[in-house]
């Protein structure tokens, strides 16, 4: 509001109405100096920011804002503070960081150009992705502020800081975790001693994790807390060897494990419709929980192959590799096989298998098997063995398979041997590794006993040096072309129920008595102990 001074007549004359008017005079007004009005501006400054400078989701640190009185008057009230990783200068661009509850209310009083720091922790949400971020600052005024005194600018640092999905050695940190959070909120956290592990999805969500700069002393694993108890990949890449992966808590699904050198020792829990790469020298024991069909290609050997089963039904690829010591199935065991022998000890290229049941498989092995225990059966299938056979436990039934192998020590079958089923000392089923199609070979071989605790039925064939002529076996029995190599033998016969017409047990030299049904039978005489 503007004053005016009035300025007082130096003299008041008196008016006498019969006189002529005389002009009156008005008073002067004059204005005082102009005023200027003040005003205050509270803006964020972010002074420093103390992040590693490679962080990952997880990582700690502290954040320095300014809060500034730029203005020319006082200001004083409540207002809330808020950090921001954002790959640009816009808060809701980015994502806010996790800060102490107190930052949400903070008094402020700040006379015109005075200031007040406030240092705050943060930790990097689990859900940022890797990017180069901005951490910005912006004030929300709560309580106490006029309209416009308050900036809701936010405030960038004074340098950007680098996110990534990674673990093991990161910038300058070694053995980091990596916690990733699933949408249910189970934590997968991933680690390794020596080398880097990178985590990264595709446009369709699925995770790959990859590694560089590992060695033989490497190990990298996955733990999981909370309601899924498996982590599913896509992929599993290195660019070197790796000592040990123990993925024991992770699926491997539609993917591809590929090891670029050795490796020591390998856990999976499922593989499904993957392709599995082993592209080192020295042993490497694997263990899986299932496999769905896979195909496996080794340069390594397989100190062991273990898991809970193997299920080729649907398709799936071989298992391609030099030998293996140890194999090993709680259930069934349906995978195509190809071992080529090279470097196995003693020329064994696989020592022991250990199996519930095998299905409609077919194996090429070069060189020696040392035992197989079936616990159930061999159902069908083609299992080709260039060298010895040293002994075959069947706990149940052979039916249907087709089984080649240089010599035979000990055949055991608790049940029975039916339905076409064909055991061949002597003979080589091919480079196709099945009966038939022209590439077979045969030669003398032995087989040293032969145990049936049931029955021998549905047109089998059990020989030794059995040189068959058409390289084929029709279902309704041998041909005239088929005879019996010298040399062939097969030294000890017992079949506890009955040997059925259609079957035949061959070679030139035979027991001169064969157990059958609990009796002597003269196996020169019987036509099922000779060719049609």
């Amino acid at each position: 509001m503007r004053h005016v001074h009035i300025k007082s007549l130096s003299k008041i004359q008196s008016t006498d109405r019969r006189q002529p008017a005389k002009a009156r005079r008005c008073p002067a007004a004059e204005p005082l100096e102009s005023r200027v009005l003040f005003s205050a501006s509270i803006v964020p400054v972010v002074a420093t920011v103390k992040l590693p400078a490679v962080f990952v989701p997880g990582d700690n640190g502290t954040v320095q804002v300014t809060i500034e009185n730029q203005g020319d008057a006082s200001a004083g009230g409540v207002l809330g503070l808020e950090l921001f990783a954002s790959t640009d200068t816009m808060p809701g661009d980015g994502m806010q960081l996790k800060t102490p509850t107190n930052l949400a209310h903070l008094p402020i009083n700040l006379a015109a150009g005075k200031s007040k720091s406030v240092t705050a922790t943060v930790t990097i949400p689990s859900s940022l992705l890797p990017g180069t971020y901005n951490i910005l600052a912006q004030l929300m005024p709560v309580s106490g502020f006029g309209a416009g005194v308050v900036s809701m600018v936010a405030a960038a640092g004074p340098a950007t800081v680098q996110g990534v999905w990674s673990f093991g050695t990161v910038g300058s940190r070694n053995n980091v975790k990596l916690v990733h959070v699933l949408n249910d909120g189970t934590k997968e956290t991933f680690s390794l001693n020596v080398g880097t592990g990178t985590l990264s999805e595709d446009g369709s969500g699925n995770l790959s994790v990859s590694t560089t700069g590992t060695t033989l002393s490497s190990t990298m694993a996955v733990a999981l807390m909370g309601a899924t108890k498996f982590a599913t990949l896509a992929g599993i890449t290195t660019d070197a060897a790796l000592g040990t992966l123990n993925f024991s808590k992770a699926h491997l699904m539609t993917g591809t494990l590929n090891i670029a050198g050795d490796s020591k020792k390998v856990v999976l829990a499922n593989a499904s419709d993957s392709t599995l790469s082993f592209n080192g020298t020295i042993p490497t024991a694997l263990t899986l929980a299932g496999v769905n069909d896979c195909t496996f290609n080794s340069t390594d050997p397989f100190t062991s192959l273990s898991a809970t089963y193997f299920d080729n039904s649907q398709g799936g690829g071989a298992l391609t590799a030099p030998w293996i010591g140890m194999v090993t199935t709680k259930s069934y065991f349906q995978e195509d096989l190809n071992l080529n022998g090279n470097g196995a000890p003693g020329g064994v290229t696989v020592k022991t298998i250990n199996t519930n049941s095998i299905f409609t498989s077919k194996w090429n092995i070069t060189g020696d098997v040392g035992s197989m225990l079936v616990n159930n059966s061999i159902n069908a299938g083609s299992y080709n063995i260039s060298g010895t056979l040293k002994s075959l436990t069947v706990n149940n039934s052979i039916d249907g398979a087709h089984l080649a192998a240089a010599n035979i020590g000990s055949i055991l079958v608790r049940n029975s041997i039916s339905l076409y089923a064909r055991i061949l000392a002597g003979a080589n089923f091919g480079p196709d590794g099945v009966l038939g199609g022209g590439d077979d070979t045969f030669a003398a071989g032995t087989i040293g006993s032969l145990k049936v605790l049931n029955s021998v039925t549905f047109g089998c064939v059990i020989a030794a040096g059995l040189d068959a002529m058409d390289d084929s076996f029709p279902l309704t029995g041998l041909t005239g072309n088929d005879s019996l190599l010298p040399g062939g033998a097969i030294k000890s016969v017992t079949v506890n129920t009955q040997v059925s017409s259609d079957s035949r047990i061959l070679a030139s030299t035979l027991p001169p008595k064969a157990k059958i049904h609990f009796a002597s039978v003269a196996t020169a005489t019987d036509p099922r102990f000779n060719l049609p």
